[in-house]
């Protein structure tokens, strides 16, 4: 936790969730506007990845487009960015992220990088995971928000966008997505 990072694993299930600080002493060099995003593992099956990085500094470009909220899943506003990628390459803005909860049956994290919070909660059961971002107050358009990469065949995934709020739902009923 202390460099954010939020882990639960069993034997059966990983899931990481990133929400933090963005490292040297605010200056970010190393960050990517990840913010709450997450990885996920169900029985050794990659059901959410992290892209990671394209290059590291010859193609400037391509870097930022791997540093992207859009590469990550993470709450997502339009063709925004949390943190600013034109500052340089080394460099990016603090979304000033942190987390509510953490406990065997949830998360729930917040980061202002839209000039506004933005949060988003996780909570499991034996049989699914729902992931619902939302914001304090304000209505969100999540109309660029990028479907992430699921594993095909695992389960029933569903989106449902209401007013202020999008919600991802993965349970483990075989079915089509």
């Amino acid at each position: 936790p202390d460099f954010g990072l939020y882990i639960l694993r069993s034997k059966d299930f990983y899931l990481a969730i990133r929400c933090g600080s963005i490292g040297q002493n605010g200056n970010g060099g190393h960050a990517h506007n990840d913010q709450l995003s997450l990885e996920l593992v169900i029985n050794g099956l990659n059901i959410i990845t992290d892209p990671g990085t394209y290059l590291y500094t010859p193609i400037i470009k391509k870097r930022n487009e791997f540093r992207s909220v859009k590469a990550h899943f993470s709450p997502s506003l339009a063709d925004l960015e949390p943190g600013n990628l034109s500052l340089n390459a080394f460099k990016l803005s603090d979304p000033k992220a942190e987390v509510i909860y953490f406990g065997s049956d949830g998360f729930i994290g917040k980061h202002y990088g839209y000039g506004f919070a933005v949060y988003r909660q996780i909570t499991f059961s034996p049989s699914e995971i729902v992931i619902n971002d939302f914001s304090d107050g304000f209505k969100l358009s999540f109309d660029a928000y990028q479907q992430p990469q699921f594993s095909p065949g695992y389960g029933i995934i569903y989106r449902e966008k209401m007013n202020s709020y999008e919600r991802w739902v993965l349970n483990n009923q075989k079915g089509s997505s």
